[in-house]
């Protein structure tokens, strides 16, 4: 369940965050917190061993929670090494948070495959201009019906999605050196969790770069 605090940080009971530390990504749960005092959250293990961290180690905290992205630099207070192995972080005072429903088409341009029957032998073949959370934008050359439900695969720097579902929503036709290419609206149905993670990070991964430009 998602909480606002008392200095308006995002934060939920349980959810897994993305922890940078030591240059290495990681993977941990939230434990708890106490407001504007720590959060405590689960040492993560690099190869099989639970990491060895020193008070005063710089951890990067980064998620999503109900359509918004977090992200917040912290450091280590105190570390347990029980049965179950936490890190209490210093709550942080300055955080930066990204709605990703209103940021969540990004510019795209990747080559990707479709058919109207999943695991077809000969998908056809064409590019998605912009993709979100949600649905796509795609350029095509053969012919679609608005309502149609057709299978995409395609490759994101994130993961690959396999027989991505989408229904048409809307396509128009764009006449291009004499021939005609349609581009198509579409919205995904009943995505998977793992497609869901995959496109996911891949608009987290474009909004830390548009925030990394702006800071530059």
């Amino acid at each position: 369940m998602k909480v606002i605090t008392k200095n308006g940080l995002p934060l939920g009971l349980g959810i897994r965050v993305q922890a940078m530390i030591r240059g290495e990504q990681h993977w941990v749960a939230v434990r708890g917190w106490l407001d504007n005092q720590y959060i405590v959250v689960d040492i993560p293990s690099f190869h099989g061993e639970v990491l060895r961290l020193a008070p005063q180690t710089g951890v990067t905290i980064s998620y999503t929670l109900d359509g918004t992205f977090v992200s917040f630099k912290t450091a280590v207070l105190h570390t347990f090494y029980q049965a179950v192995s936490l890190m209490i972080l210093e709550f942080p005072r300055y955080f930066e948070t990204y709605n990703l429903r209103r940021h969540q088409r990004q510019s795209a341009h990747f080559p990707m495959a479709y058919s109207l029957n999943e695991n077809a032998d000969t998908p056809w073949q064409g590019a998605i201009r912009d993709i979100s959370i949600k649905g796509a934008l795609i350029i095509h050359t053969d012919m679609l019906q608005k309502g149609d439900r057709i299978f995409l695969s395609f490759q994101l720097q994130t993961g690959g999605l396999v027989n991505l579902s989408a229904e048409v929503r809307n396509i128009r036709v764009n006449r291009k050196n004499g021939n005609d290419q349609f581009v198509s609206g579409l919205q995904f149905v009943k995505t998977g969790e793992e497609q869901t993670k995959v496109l996911r990070d891949f608009v987290e991964s474009r909004v830390n770069e548009r925030r990394n430009l702006k800071r530059a």
